[in-house]
């Protein structure tokens, strides 16, 4: 294929990149070095250090920071826990019933998380659904504070973004060639052993790109720790809002996410080598 017929197919996906995604990001680094005017929405355009001095200076910022990759670490760890035997149990289905059940699994998402979280509000709330569920079988004797909490945004976060740890470990399962199993349980290996010792190993590329698709989601995730923390609860996605939107102090909430995005690409970038390593290991062992 000539290289101009190439780049006609290209030029498309790249203009969109560029508008939806380069241009924004290209404007809030500008916007980060401008000074914020109280009382106007337009910021006093002089190049300044003075957010970046203001974000390292304040070590609240930092405490923000630290409780969202918190929430963000417990609900990626909580949502590979309950994804594994949820991935083993639909790859052992028969094709078409997998793909029904896997539909089923991403219909919460396509309905949005303002919906979901709706949902879970009602059931967390001091007399809702759980509680009251609790209350009837005589295991708690007060109700639980849900709302409000960690936990409550923890719990709504892991039910949202369970989907996107299950394809890829489906997948990943699902490329694991079945002698494999075979040859471990003729050796004698028990379900745990073989758990640990074969499926662990050889579907970790799988787990591996589905955490760092959940971590992403949870770091950024806006709506959840909005509606079930109550504003208790203040994590990188409230406060850049409340900066932005609120106060409208664009300039400081600019260099606020300009911090965390280049922080959580380090991160981001270390669990890519991580993950192919991971996936050389696997591929060199088969």
């Amino acid at each position: 294929m000539k290289t101009k017929h190439v780049w006609a197919l290209v030029m498309p996906a790249l203009l969109l990149f560029v508008l939806i995604f380069l241009v924004p990001f290209l404007l809030l680094i500008v916007k980060s070095f401008q000074t914020y005017v109280p009382g106007t929405l337009i910021s006093d355009s002089s190049f300044t250090w003075e957010n970046y001095t203001q974000l390292f200076s304040d070590g609240y910022y930092f405490k923000i920071y630290y409780r969202t990759i918190r929430i963000a670490v417990i609900s990626t760890l909580a949502v590979l826990v309950l994804s594994y035997p949820l991935s083993i149990f639909l790859s052992s289905m028969n094709a078409k019933v997998r793909g029904v059940f896997m539909t089923i699994s991403i219909l919460p998402m396509i309905g949005g998380a303002m919906i979901q979280t709706m949902g879970w509000f009602a059931m967390l709330m001091r007399y809702g659904t759980i509680n009251s569920f609790l209350l009837g079988l005589h295991i708690i004797k007060d109700p639980i504070q849900f709302l409000g909490t960690e936990l409550g945004v923890i719990i709504g976060l892991v039910q949202s973004f369970l989907p996107m740890m299950i394809y890829p470990l489906v997948s990943s399962l699902l490329a694991i060639d079945r002698e494999i199993y075979d040859s471990a349980r003729t050796l004698g290996a028990r379900p745990p052993k073989i758990f640990f010792s074969v499926t662990i190993p050889l579907s970790a590329p799988g787990a591996m790109a589905g955490a760092i698709l959940v971590f992403m989601a949870c770091l950024t995730s806006f709506v959840t720790p909005s509606s079930l923390g109550q504003g208790k609860i203040q994590v990188f996605g409230t406060y850049a809002y409340q900066q932005a939107i609120q106060v409208m102090n664009w300039p400081f909430s600019s260099s606020y996410a300009i911090f965390f995005i280049l922080s959580m690409g380090i991160v981001v970038l270390a669990l890519n080598l991580l993950a192919r390593g991971l996936r050389r290991k696997r591929c060199g062992s088969m």
